[in-house]
């Protein structure tokens, strides 16, 4: 990639976290705690089933644009296009049918259900497009077309909070009219053409058979990572899922840097592969430098947790200022896990990388009940924990096995 398409790729990152995290945040004091938890929950779903579409269509398509001739591409593009279209249809119709004749879910009513739905069919929609872009090398236009509609929605939104009236129906819609702009300039430079049954029945056979694998990772790592927030919205209720995002967001600045790390250092000890001892030493040092950075932060998070807490969501939230202190704990072990990822990735020992997170999904769905039945909001942390504890130990036994001493 050269430096120019890295810099657009960073700014465009850059622009789809930073306009989330500023929404959220204009959210969390806009709706009050009951309502940003419907609103989490409602976003939570969303991810799930942007995962998936993710792992089995616009993840799958770079991969397989570059084993295809010159020749096909474009019946290749007009054939995702309009299969992606198939989907979003087939979802669309079953969630708006969900919400018409099942309205009661966590008190969500039929018109924040069925404007939550048109939110997530454009957000889709507008997703495929971003990285159909990025996946064809027109990084520009991606940035443009992510630009439009972050920029355009923090307005609306800020602007009906300080002069208007807010509230989650409201700002459902907001969200999503704030696609179609974006959505419409990415139909209008791609240019799918009309649909052809024979390019779309050819795409669906192809994803079908590489994508399967991708969907069930996909899922299992969505599970893993989001059940016991989940399940404490469920049972704890929307205000509880509510203080749980918000902390999430809070901390998810960190997971910026956390990637960056990643990416900067794969390549780098990807070199070390043949070399256990070098590529020990080599994470090693990159780790403590990176915890010289991450644990005091960590430590002012917990610590200042409550007047963050209700600096960025107002009065309600600073009951739940303990959601901060576990927070930083669990990070504690995230950062401790990324040079075991990183060294398994290295090694390429991806199988037993996919095997734990198998492991972590059967802890969380087998524990969360009594987790947090008995211990409330500490039980879904606590959870959480353990779950990313049981993920590193096993990962550092497979290493341990391979003479890999982390």
């Amino acid at each position: 990639m050269k430096l120019a398409e890295k810099y657009w790729v960073l700014a465009d990152q850059v622009v789809v976290s930073g306009s989330a995290f500023a929404t959220n945040l204009l959210l969390a004091r806009a709706l009050g705690i009951a309502q940003y938890g419907i609103f989490s929950g409602l976003v939570l779903v969303q991810l799930l089933v942007l995962s998936l579409l993710q792992a089995s269509i616009t993840g799958l398509a770079p991969v397989l644009l570059a084993h295809i001739g010159i020749g096909e591409k474009r019946s290749y593009t007009g054939g995702l296009f309009w299969f992606h279209q198939a989907i979003l249809t087939l979802l669309f119709v079953a969630g708006i049918l969900f919400f018409l004749f099942a309205d009661t879910m966590w008190a969500v009513g039929r018109n924040i259900g069925i404007a939550a739905v048109v939110g997530a069919c454009l957000y889709f929609m507008q997703d495929y497009l971003r990285r159909w872009l990025l996946a064809t090398q027109q990084q520009p236009k991606a940035f443009a077309i992510d630009v439009l509609t972050n920029v355009v929605q923090l307005l609306a939104l800020a602007v009906l909070f300080f002069v208007y009236h807010l509230d989650l129906l409201i700002a459902l819609w907001v969200v999503a009219l704030t696609y179609i702009p974006s959505v419409a300039l990415g139909v209008w430079w791609l240019k799918p053409g009309v649909p052809i049954a024979k390019d779309i029945r050819s795409v669906a056979l192809l994803h079908a058979r590489d994508g399967k694998w991708m969907l069930s990772s996909a899922l299992l790592q969505w599970t893993a990572g989001n059940f016991y927030v989940m399940a404490a919205g469920w049972w704890l209720g929307a205000a509880a899922l509510g203080a749980l995002r918000l902390g999430q967001y809070i901390f998810g600045l960190l997971n910026v840097l956390l990637q960056a790390f990643e990416t900067y250092i794969l390549p780098k000890a990807a070199h070390l592969h043949q070399e256990p001892a070098a590529l020990v030493r080599f994470l090693r040092k990159q780790f403590l430098q990176l915890s010289v950075l991450l644990i005091p932060v960590l430590i002012l998070l917990a610590v200042f947790g409550k007047p963050l807490l209700h600096m960025a969501g107002g009065d309600t939230y600073t009951s739940y200022s303990y959601v901060m202190i576990g927070l930083a704990i669990l990070y504690v072990f995230i950062l401790f896990g990324y040079p075991v990822r990183i060294a398994l990735r290295v090694q390429l020992l991806n199988k037993f990388y996919f095997y734990g997170y198998v492991l972590a999904t059967i802890f969380s769905v087998a524990t969360a009940y009594f987790m947090i039945h008995f211990f409330q909001l500490w039980g879904a942390l606590a959870g959480m924990l353990l779950a990313q504890c049981m993920l590193l130990v096993y990962w550092l036994y497979i290493l341990y096995n391979k003479n890999i001493r982390v």
